[in-house]
């Protein structure tokens, strides 16, 4: 379990750098294209617009979040009445873990469904 945790952590910075990279790398495609040069200084600006978080997004977070940690929180106490019951702690483990990735899971298609759908406050 503990291996699948580190490696689900490198697998999210890898991402994360490729990503950037590649966003890095089609600004400055689009800017050549558009303007015949690119500059590290534009593209350094452009990368921190598209980085801006308005209130639609910081609602979308929030409300996804709440799905993800739901789940989560339903899968946590599961997991401690099956130990009540006298089930082995390698069973509350698994149960814990697999309910945190599912929660996960759900927050990624929650988030997705909030922005097609959009939030209101409530």
């Amino acid at each position: 379990m503990l291996l699948f945790i580190v490696i689900g952590i490198v697998a999210n910075i890898v991402i994360q750098i490729v990503f950037r990279i590649l966003l890095s790398i089609s600004i400055a495609i689009r800017e050549q294209y558009v303007n015949g040069e690119s500059d590290d200084k534009l593209i350094e600006k452009e990368i921190a617009a598209e980085m801006v978080e308005d209130e639609m997004d910081k609602l979308v977070e929030l409300k996804s979040l709440r799905v993800g940690f739901v789940i989560a929180g339903i899968g946590f106490v599961t997991a401690l009445i099956f130990a009540y019951l006298g089930y082995s702690v390698a069973t509350m483990m698994n149960i814990i873990f697999f309910s945190f990735s599912v929660g996960s899971v759900f927050e990624g298609f929650s988030h997705l469904y909030f922005y097609r759908r959009g939030v209101t406050r409530g």
